[in-house]
Formats: structure tokens, sequence, C-alpha cells
């Protein structure tokens, strides 16, 4: 078994959505955002993540039930919203949290990553709460600032202490984005967005910069 596995098809399906975005921006808008979202969705969940949890050795599932998933929930939080895909969301989310909990030998900040991006795509499939532009986004900041950028950056078999930092900036970004939409604070959803990006790439920028040699004179 490999994340790798599935990647080739994904990615293809990937590109064939970029024409329909393209198609509709004029004619129907609407319908060209929610392509947007299953384009995202399939290169984020089709490449992205499993190019960093092969990196840092999760555990992957069968290839065909991963490739299957996240087809369908990109196609539910798109263009093909129904019980079926929302089937599908769901086992991409139950995929993703068990990987979190079978994999003994990755780095807990990792596990902890993928196992929240994981529960939040349960959160959707279940319909616990709406499907709106700001909870795309959150989406789309918790996987990238979480377990795609701090698996494929850093050690693989330790977690570095600003991991934390920037992991739990994602998390709490994440919920003050559907926290704020939810009472109507959108502006300060947004602030809250930027500020945690700002955060966490500061913290990553600090600590892949070279430090100097302690015993140079």
């Amino acid at each position: 078994r490999s994340w790798f596995a599935a990647v080739p098809v994904l990615l293809l399906l990937a590109a064939c959505s970029v024409g329909p975005v393209a198609a509709f921006v004029r004619r129907d808008p609407p319908l060209s955002a929610r392509w947007v979202r299953t384009f995202l969705s399939l290169l984020l969940l089709g490449a992205c993540l499993p190019a960093a949890l092969a990196r840092a050795r999760l555990t992957a599932p069968p290839a065909w039930l991963w490739g299957l998933s996240v087809v369908g929930g990109a196609a539910y939080v798109g263009v093909a919203p129904g019980p079926v895909t929302a089937v599908a969301l769901f086992g991409a989310g139950a995929l993703l949290v068990r990987a979190a909990l079978v994999s003994a030998g990755a780095r807990t900040d990792l596990r902890l990553g993928v196992a929240a991006v994981g529960l939040g795509l349960l959160v959707v499939a279940l319909r616990l709460t709406p499907l709106s532009t700001a909870l795309a986004v959150a989406g789309v900041h918790l996987a990238v600032l979480g377990p795609v950028l701090h698996g494929l950056w850093g050690p693989v078999d330790r977690t570095p202490a600003l991991a934390w930092v920037t992991q739990g900036t994602a998390v709490a970004m994440c919920a003050g984005i559907v926290a704020g939409s939810a009472s109507g604070l959108v502006w300060a959803a947004w602030a809250g967005a930027a500020v945690a990006t700002l955060v966490a790439g500061r913290a990553l920028v600090q600590a892949t910069r070279p430090q100097p040699d302690a015993s140079s004179p």
C-alpha cells in the first residue's frame, strides 16, 4: 500500500475539472465556484496530503478505497452534494482518522493534525455544520498549515518545538473562521485567517533558517 498509488488518477481528474471552471465562470458563476471547490479538494486530498503523509510514514489505506473516497468527497463539497458523495467524504475522513491512530511510529503532532483534518471531514459529511465558503477556507488552511506543511518539512522521527505552535495556530484559526462566520463577524474570521497564516509562516521560516555554528570563532 502507498499513498502515491492513486495520485496519478486523482491529479488527472483535478486537471479535467479546470475546464468547467473556465466554461461556467461567465455563464454560471456559482457553478464555476463549486467546480473550483472540487478542483481544490482533488488537488489537496489527492496529491498534496498524500505526499506529506507518505514522507511522514503514516500507514496508507487501500489505494482504490482512498481514491473513491477522495473523488466522491470532492464532488460533495463542490459540484454534486448528495447522500452518496456524503458517504464518500465520510469515508475519506474515517481513513485519515484511522491512519492517525494506527501509525504509532509517526510524529505525534502530525498524527494529531491528520486526525483533526479527518474529524473535520466527518463533521462536514454528517452535516453538523453548513457547507460554506468560510468553512472551505478554514478546511484548506487547516490541512495546508497543518499536516501538509509539517509532513513535508522538518525531521521525520521527532517533533520540532515550533511544530506545536504552527499546528495549534492552524487549528485555532480554523475554529475562529467557523465561529466568526457563524456569528456574522466575517471580517474577524478573515482577519484571524490572515494573522494565523503570518504566524505559522514566520515560525516555519525561523525554524528552517540556518543557525550559526557555535564552535566557529
